[in-house]
């Protein structure tokens, strides 16, 4: 994972004459060879990420992180760590934000108030510092808080985790973890950590965080786009198995650890190709009624389809169309399948899009490779090589079903010379497959291709492809 580090401050001294107590009269002041400090001085690291499966922080997440920086600003320590960037410190002079020379108490309080206001400033701007990378290591980021806060003096020390919880690389992967299959069969988050933890035996995975509070705003709140469907189509388990996963993980660490939502915080961060996206996590969606142990393996909202899938996670060998394994993609994506037949068999009209995506290597624009591994994908979903939950065969009706070839022209395509020269990590990322239908969600990636095609952005064979689609 790619960190970039923040450094605001370190320790500064608030130096008084005469006085050393609150207007309450408790003694939150010590001298010290002269000098007033914070006897309750903190150490503060705050993670954030500006990447494809974020929010846009709402005025309300900033109002709540303020509440925090009274002993900060006043003789404390405070470190930004942006979970996905790359590891570079930004020089910021302490004087800008941290509180000195003021000769009493009242004038120590006014002056903490325009600190926090102008820390809160500087955050702001650093949480518009877009990733550096596709994906997202939470853990490492924790990680690495740690080390910032080993290297403090502070007598508190405390991490606020401002993210979605949905790590989507490292050692705690989210995409990785088999949550649920029904209610009756909900697993119990912390054995879900405990197995975690046993598949990374003779690994120091989790951090020693005793005596550290850990407070953890919104998460499980942002989910979309990097979760599908979108949270408002979700039911409250899935979303709460982000919140009770990391409560078990922040807890084994020897951290006391807090959940603050925040109201708001529900605005998508417009798409732009300098925000790489992260691996789509798919939440799984129960029938909300009926017994358990009948549920067919329906899904709620089947109208909304929308997913990016990985050439690795399908399991495309290099360079052509052969699985690597066909058993683990169809055991992978049922749920997937089942959602697609449901919304195919609701409507004879309804139709799902099938675009396959490459790298850019050579002359070669990858059309025919793209369009190939499209056909692939719709092969195994229209001859019964995925089951339903009960093993019956699903088969979907092959004119319901279109494929596109994209080739190396796409909307969300990551840029593979960054440098100049070919980046083959980056290059893996362009690799996939977009399924999706025409729902009237905008944000949904058939009104992506359709910009695209009306600004002539694609190859002229899928130009083509596209012609008797949006015409």
């Amino acid at each position: 994972m790619l960190k970039r580090f923040v450094l605001l401050a370190a320790a500064c001294a608030v130096i008084f004459t005469g006085c050393g107590q609150t207007s309450a009269g408790e003694e939150k002041y010590e001298k010290v060879d002269g000098v007033y400090v914070n006897r309750e001085s903190v150490a503060q690291v705050l993670i954030l990420g500006n990447h494809a499966n974020s929010m846009q922080a709402p005025q309300e997440l900033y109002d709540s992180l303020e509440k925090n920086f009274d002993d900060v600003v006043y003789g404390g320590d405070f470190s930004i760590i942006i979970s996905d960037s790359t590891p570079t410190k930004i020089e910021v002079e302490s004087k800008d934000f941290f509180v000195e020379d003021r000769k009493n108490v009242s004038a120590v309080q006014h002056e903490i108030g325009q600190r926090k206001k102008k820390l809160i400033k500087k955050i702001k701007e650093v949480s518009e510092i877009v990733a550096d990378s596709p994906e997202t290591d939470l853990l490492e980021a924790i990680r690495e808080a740690k080390s910032v806060l080993s290297n403090t003096d502070s007598n508190k020390k405390q991490i606020l985790i401002a993210d979605t919880g949905i790590s989507t690389s490292g050692d705690l992967n989210i995409c990785n973890i088999d949550f649920n299959e029904n209610p009756s069969e909900r697993r119990d988050p912390e054995s879900i950590v405990e197995e975690y933890l046993l598949n990374c035996e003779g690994k120091n995975v989790l951090p020693d965080l005793s005596g550290t509070d850990v407070i953890f705003y919104g998460a499980h709140q942002n989910l979309a786009p990097a979760a599908s469907p979108q949270s408002d189509n979700m039911i409250t388990t899935d979303e709460q198995y982000i919140k009770e996963l990391w409560e078990n993980i922040i807890t084994k660490c020897g951290a006391n650890v807090s959940f603050v939502e925040i109201a708001g915080w529900d605005t998508p961060i417009m798409e732009s190709e300098e925000i790489p996206h992260v691996s789509t996590v798919t939440f799984k969606r129960l029938l909300p009624t009926g017994d358990p142990n009948e549920l067919d393996g329906s899904i709620v909202g089947a109208a909304d389809i929308d997913i990016s899938i990985f050439s690795s996670e399908i399991g495309f060998s290099p360079d052509n169309t052969s699985l690597v394994s066909q058993e683990n993609f169809t055991n992978q994506y049922q749920e997937l399948a089942m959602q697609i037949e449901a919304y195919l068999s609701g409507n004879a009209e309804n139709k799902i899009y099938i675009a396959g995506a490459v790298a850019k290597f050579g002359d070669d624009n990858g059309y025919q490779l793209s369009r190939e591994r499209a056909e692939v994908i719709k092969k195994l979903l229209t001859n019964g090589s995925f089951k339903d939950k009960k093993g019956n065969e699903i088969r979907i009706n092959p004119d319901q079903i279109c494929t596109i070839g994209l080739g190396d022209k796409f909307p969300d395509k990551i840029n593979e010379y960054p440098n100049g020269e070919f980046d083959k990590v980056l290059a893996a990322e362009n690799r996939k497959v977009f399924i999706f239908n025409k729902p009237s969600d905008s944000t949904n990636y058939y009104f992506k291709l359709k910009t695209a095609y009306e600004g002539g952005e694609l190859n002229t064979e899928t130009i083509k492809d596209l012609d008797k689609l949006f015409n």
